[in-house]
Order: C-alpha cells, then sequence, then structure tokens
C-alpha cells in the first residue's frame, strides 16, 4: 500500500507514518546513560542537608523540654507525697512546729508569720537536693482560711501551700511548684 497525500493540504497524508509521533516519545537511553544527571544529585544532596540540619536543630530543644518535664513531674510527685504525709497525720496539731518534726515531716527551721501563717521547710528531710539540678527548697505554707475568707469560721479551715522552688542553671531561670489543698479540722467532744 503506498502512502498517499492529499494535493490541497501536503503535510496531511492519509496513512500516518510512524516517524510523525517521533516528537512526542521520549528518546531511549543507552545503558551507559543510566541514573541520574549532575544537578538531579546536587539539589537530592543540598535537600538531604537541609533535612538534616532542621532535625539536628530541634534536637536540643526537644532534650531541653524532656528534662524540664520530668523535673516538674518530680517536684508534683514530691508535693503530693508532702500533702499525702499531713493528711495522714492529726489535723488539730498542723500548726504545732514539735508535732511534725517528732513525725520528721520538716526540717527544723520553722517561720512564724504575722498573720499567723507558718512556714514549714522539708528542704532536708526529703533530700530535695538529690532529686534537682541545684538549689533546691521545700516549704509548706499553712494560713487559717478565716484570713482570706472572712465567712469561714475561724481555726475550721487551713490552706496548706506545698511550694518546690529550684534553680535550673545559668541563664535559665528557676523552676517553681506550687500545690495547695484545704484542711477542715473538726473538733469533737
Amino acid at each position: 500500500m503506498q502512502n498517499r497525500t492529499d494535493s490541497s493540504v501536503p503535510f496531511l497524508s492519509l496513512t500516518k507514518r510512524r516517524s510523525s509521533y517521533r516528537f512526542l516519545a521520549k528518546p531511549k537511553r543507552q545503558p551507559w546513560q543510566r541514573g541520574f544527571t549532575f544537578p538531579e544529585a546536587l539539589l537530592a544532596i543540598v535537600l538531604f542537608l537541609l533535612m538534616t540540619m532542621v532535625f539536628a536543630a530541634c534536637f536540643p530543644v526537644l532534650s531541653r523540654s524532656g528534662h524540664y518535664s520530668s523535673t516538674y513531674s518530680q517536684a508534683a510527685l514530691i508535693a503530693q507525697h508532702k500533702v499525702d504525709q499531713l493528711r495522714f497525720g492529726d489535723y488539730t496539731k498542723l500548726l504545732t512546729p514539735s508535732y511534725l518534726k517528732d513525725l520528721e515531716f520538716i526540717d527544723d527551721q520553722v517561720d512564724i508569720l504575722p498573720n499567723g501563717q507558718r512556714r514549714y521547710y522539708f528542704t532536708q528531710k526529703d533530700k530535695l537536693a538529690d532529686y534537682f539540678p541545684s538549689g533546691a527548697r521545700g516549704t509548706i505554707l499553712i494560713q487559717d482560711y478565716s484570713l482570706i475568707q472572712p465567712s469561714v469560721t475561724t481555726g475550721t479551715v487551713q490552706r496548706v501551700e506545698v511550694q518546690i522552688t529550684w534553680n535550673n542553671g545559668g541563664s535559665r531561670g528557676t523552676g517553681k511548684y506550687t500545690l495547695v489543698t484545704f484542711v477542715t479540722i473538726s473538733k469533737y467532744p
């Protein structure tokens, strides 16, 4: 069969030849031409290095936040333990330093503040230096709740605040965890 062409349209043929579709097909590579071109390989290396640098920059931040989180968790556990120790004691003797010292809940230092508050320390008894970076201090502040809320009968409700502070080291500042609870003291006849 012969290729016939229309004389009015010289570039159209009645039967398409294989060569007319050549511009659509990808050229075949020779076996020695397989792989990536130099710009493609360079771009892949640059992208890999950028991603590596981003992840490497995040690692110190994640490590530091994990350390802070574990320190705050430790402070929360110690504060809750101290509140539990006070709950198992005699609430009517909560304001008596000798009672709390005999139970080994607090250190020897006691501050009696002018407004009737008592501040006890438990830094040495609970060995806070073993759990926190440096400069750790634990305090218990006990206050008659009627000083804050006048409608409460004097001596029936005590506000107990357990606070742990520590130094994070260097320019990172200090950490502080505070746990507040209320103790109702009922007097039995």
